[in-house]
């Protein structure tokens, strides 16, 4: 099992932040999908959303309040990736888009019913927008 960070980053204008991934990238290449990734062996998941979103982000990490959301499963079947994988999902709150983005192509925000209605929402972004975001 692949345990898994992400974050939603929230705007004041009730919008939630998408990472284009890249569309080299080896699972869900060009879909928006949340910053975050693999937690190493030797982490606790706070401790890697802080790293992931410092690693994918220009965000000063340290001066951001990360709130533990809950976590959940899906299977390698659900996400077509190698293997199931067990997220670890946090909230926090940012005040506009004016970041660089390091890893991905850029980032972009919408509002649930805009993302819902998209096609190109990672499997993961789809069940935390429609099981986690009001």
């Amino acid at each position: 099992m692949v345990r898994i960070v992400v974050v939603l980053l929230k705007l004041p204008d009730g919008k939630v932040v998408f990472q284009r991934r890249d569309q080299g990238a080896r699972i869900s290449a060009g879909l928006l999908g949340f910053f975050g990734g693999q937690i190493e062996p030797d982490e606790i998941p706070d401790d890697a959303i802080k790293r992931e979103l410092g690693e994918e982000t220009s965000l000063d990490v340290s001066k951001l309040s990360m709130r533990f959301l809950s976590s959940f499963e899906l299977s390698a079947q659900q996400t077509r990736a190698p293997e199931d994988r067990t997220f670890f999902l946090y909230e926090t709150f940012i005040p506009d888009l004016n970041f660089k983005v390091r890893e991905g192509e850029r980032a972009e925000a919408y509002t649930k019913a805009e993302a819902l209605s998209r096609g190109d929402l990672t499997v993961s972004a789809q069940y935390i927008i429609k099981n986690f975001v009001i």
